[in-house]
Formats: structure tokens, sequence, C-alpha cells
């Protein structure tokens, strides 16, 4: 279950996360959600990006910084 606040509708509570970044109610995209990461499918872009970061090392750190 993600949880849901709507800045439209004001409503807010909780509903089955099915990929769509949208208000349940009124399909505002005026939004907010909080999803746990098992809701997220497993080709998620953020499964990726952490993957990356583990994969770094101390030197590839320091070269990224600006």
């Amino acid at each position: 279950m993600a949880r849901f606040r709507c800045r439209d509708c004001n409503s807010e509570g909780t509903f089955d996360y099915a990929g769509i970044h949208a208000c349940p109610r009124c399909a505002s995209t005026n939004v907010q959600l909080a999803l746990s990461i098992a809701e997220l499918p497993d080709d998620h872009p953020l499964f990726a990006a952490i993957e990356k970061l583990a994969e770094m090392t101390d030197e590839d750190d320091e070269d990224d910084r600006i």
C-alpha cells in the first residue's frame, strides 16, 4: 500500500500503487506519494542508480565531486 496526499482535492489516504503518479480519487498529478521500495517494479530506474552507487569506489566518488 502507498500513502498519498492530493493538493487539488485535499484527499489523503492509502491505495494500491500501479505505477501511475496521480491522485487515486481525482486523477490530479499534483499529488505526493509515499511508497515502500517493495511497491516499485523490478525494472525501476531507482534500482539501477542504487547499484551504480554500490559499485562506486572512493576514487570514483572523488572524481564525481564538483
